[in-house]
């Protein structure tokens, strides 16, 4: 839903704007080959936020995932050469000890919050990736058509992808 709703929002702008090199780059297969890697990724997260929230609730599911920020600062270290503050460091440190803290809180069989914080971890790291990817290759693409075009292959394949499941996502 939220992949459609992005593609929508992206289309509406390209068109309010008026801007016809947008709308042009938009149908070029070149780019939406550019974007296909980001967009499997984008992809492969959807999958895994509904075998996360099938799995054992929403809640901790959501709670887990805010750990994403450290995975994002940590491959921006690493890949975009990008520094944090210590205070960012220690920050980022609480915002993943709050989500441990929440997920460990949670009653229910250990079976059922383990594989909800597996799922919502991967999901996490899979987000991680997928913003330094985008930041890494796609900076000089204006910003309507490259939503557009990750996002509206996201949705085909994530599409896709459910119905070659049968529409049934378990864990």
């Amino acid at each position: 839903a939220v992949c459609a709703v992005n593609v929508a929002i992206s289309l509406a702008a390209m068109l309010a704007l008026r801007a016809p090199d947008a709308l042009v780059a938009s149908r070029d297969w070149r780019l939406h080959l550019a974007f296909l890697p980001v967009s499997l990724v984008y992809a492969v997260s959807d999958v895994v936020t509904f075998l996360a929230i099938s799995s054992g609730g929403g809640p901790l599911y959501a709670s887990i995932y805010s750990s994403r920020v450290l995975f994002i600062a940590v491959l921006s270290k690493v890949v975009l050469r990008r520094a944090q503050t210590r205070r960012q460091w220690l920050l980022l440190a609480g915002v993943t000890a709050s989500a441990a803290a929440y997920a460990y809180g949670q009653g229910g069989a250990l079976s059922t919050v383990l594989s909800t914080v597996v799922w919502a971890v991967m999901k996490a790291a899979l987000s991680g990736v997928a913003a330094v990817l985008t930041e890494l290759n796609y900076r000089d693409t204006d910003l309507w058509v490259a939503t557009f075009a990750s996002q509206g292959q996201s949705l085909v394949i994530t599409l896709a992808m459910l119905l070659m499941l049968g529409g049934r996502v378990r864990p």
